[in-house]
């Protein structure tokens, strides 16, 4: 029996070049009999089930060689939802311009350059291959032009006139580049040039790149937003940008794309929806095509492992900066002791409290008698709350909600389900808590939840004050202030 196996790239199915089984056939000449065709046929049975094996161990690369990487990071937090392959180094091809513009931010926050700086292309850069923009020796070319080159056209020329502009060689520049990557925590990145064409020593990880995205979007998020360009003009010529998910999946917002030969097609890919955010990195598929529904797919199951409550992906930071209401209350010392706890969760009235209108005295003589104001109620120590996550429908708010309350039954036997529903930016969320706590029970419950890997923080209560008596005027109410996303 002879057999080629001939397995094509990362994503392809396997191709198999079969030949010549002789050893299951039976000469042209013969007529097989009854039992020979049963041998036959369980000889091919054998012979395809040996090339399933073979096909399987042909197709499936070692971590140490594969060109296959994925990884899916939730940008509020940092953490990884999903990895295939994280730290095996790869070659970034053009994903490098992503670093390339990372510094061209820096310089531009600095002071150092503006958009209008004109960068004037060298006969290096000129004769870099493509993708180019098609610039000539002793070409100019505003640096607002140059950025939106890099983003959408991947120009080559351009990224090495910018390289050589800012780190006057490119060999500099990529120093730069470097030190940068250091700052940020990329500790398995390498570049050497600007543009992301062949070199050996030019390397990055899945892991390593959507870290750098993640970076970008958190120090220049006034220039990230470039990254949804879908096209621009130079010199009269359109030039469309090669992410096709900026018009192919919901809510993508960037970032790049790359390919050489050597590294097979890669994406970086970032996508929100109702407030969260997540980042694709895909290195080494077969074809655009193949790469980009493989992006989709990630990014999709993603989207459905936060609905489902397996992680959280907003900002506790964010939240920790909106102050609680001033209150009276007998639940003070323990409210106050949880303004320092990590993890708390601050939140804004959706509408602001009531307040009595202010009593004017008149300048004559007159009564001085003040009606007395009710005493303000006290919060109910009871109060405290811990969410457990956010979603866009109800029904897996109320099911994760229910599902932590049967990972504590002891601690949580008298709390009930409170599905708090809020707008942000025209969708509807619903967020899944468990009221009924006091504050060192919701922090108790939050550490024991999160130990078995389920996401929770507490909540404050919010308590409101007494409404005035019927008989003064009606309150002033101040416009109402939109609370922040959580």
């Amino acid at each position: 029996m002879h057999v080629v196996a001939t397995p094509g790239r990362l994503g392809d199915r396997l191709a198999f070049e079969a030949v010549d089984v002789k050893i299951c056939s039976v000469p042209g000449s013969m007529q097989p009999s009854r039992a020979g065709r049963r041998r036959e046929s369980a000889c091919r049975t054998a012979v395809i089930i040996f090339l399933a094996i073979f096909g399987f161990f042909a197709a499936t690369p070692s971590p140490a060689t594969a060109k296959y990487a994925a990884v899916v990071m939730d940008a509020a937090t940092g953490e990884v939802v999903y990895a295939a392959n994280p730290d095996v180094r790869h070659y970034p091809a053009s994903l490098t311009k992503v670093m390339t513009l990372f510094v061209t931010f820096d310089a531009l926050r600095a002071g150092r350059i503006s958009m209008d700086s004109v960068i004037r292309v060298s006969a290096r850069a000129a004769r870099q291959p493509a993708s180019r923009l098609g610039l000539e020796a002793g070409d100019r070319i505003k640096l607002r032009d140059a950025v939106l080159a890099l983003v959408v056209k991947s120009a080559n020329d351009v990224a090495s006139a910018l390289g050589e502009h800012l780190g006057g060689s490119e060999r500099k520049f990529a120093a730069m580049m470097n030190a940068k990557a250091a700052a940020i925590g990329l500790d398995h990145t390498s570049f050497r040039n600007a543009s992301g064409l062949p070199n050996r020593q030019q390397l990055t990880t899945a892991r390593d790149f959507a870290k750098l995205v993640r970076a970008l979007q958190r120090q220049h998020p006034e220039y990230y937003k470039l990254f949804s360009t879908r096209s621009f003009t130079f010199r009269g010529r359109k030039h469309d940008n090669h992410n096709r998910l900026l018009d192919r999946y919901e809510g993508a917002d960037g970032v790049k794309t790359g390919y050489i030969r050597a590294s097979g097609f890669n994406l970086a890919a970032s996508a929100r929806r109702a407030g969260q955010r997540l980042i694709g990195v895909v290195m080494g598929a077969s074809s655009p095509q193949a790469r980009d529904l493989h992006m989709m797919g990630l990014l999709e199951r993603g989207f459905e492992k936060a609905t489902e409550g397996t992680y959280i992906a907003y900002d506790y930071d964010r939240n920790l900066q909106v102050d609680h209401a001033r209150r009276q209350t007998s639940a003070r010392k323990k409210i106050e002791r949880a303004r320092g706890a990590r993890g708390v969760m601050r939140l804004a009235r959706l509408t602001p409290p009531k307040r009595p209108a202010e009593l004017v005295r008149p300048t004559g003589e007159g009564s001085t008698f003040q009606p007395e104001l009710p005493a303000v109620p006290e919060a109910d120590p009871m109060d405290w709350e811990i969410q457990v996550g956010t979603f866009s429908h109800r029904a897996p708010a109320q099911e994760l909600a229910s599902r932590a309350m049967n990972r504590l039954p002891s601690l949580l036997a008298h709390v009930r389900v409170n599905i708090v529903t809020t707008q942000e930016g025209g969708t509807t969320l619903y967020r899944a808590r468990l009221a009924g706590l006091d504050a060192d029970n919701a922090e108790r419950a939050c550490e024991l939840l999160r130990a078995k890997d389920m996401p929770c923080y507490p909540v404050a209560p919010e308590t409101t004050t007494a409404s005035p008596p019927a008989t003064l005027p009606p309150p002033p109410i101040a416009p109402a202030a939109a609370a922040p996303a959580q």
